[in-house]
């Protein structure tokens, strides 16, 4: 969540396969694609830390 929020990306399901690289096992690349889609639209400022995030990086995103 923190790298496509850092990045600037746009939610999109290639920002995010983009930024899963290789670190997600292929048979559950889509199911991580749906699952942080999710959790970005949730996002917002009073649960930002769970992620490691800086208000203004949360802004300015």
């Amino acid at each position: 969540m923190s790298g496509i929020v850092r990045s600037g990306s746009a939610i999109t399901p290639p920002a995010v396969r983009q930024l899963a690289g290789t670190s997600v096992a292929a048979e559950d690349v889509n199911a991580f694609v749906a699952m942080a889609i999710n959790e970005l639209l949730q996002l917002h400022e009073d649960n930002i830390a769970r992620y490691r995030l800086r208000p203004s990086e949360f802004q300015e995103w």
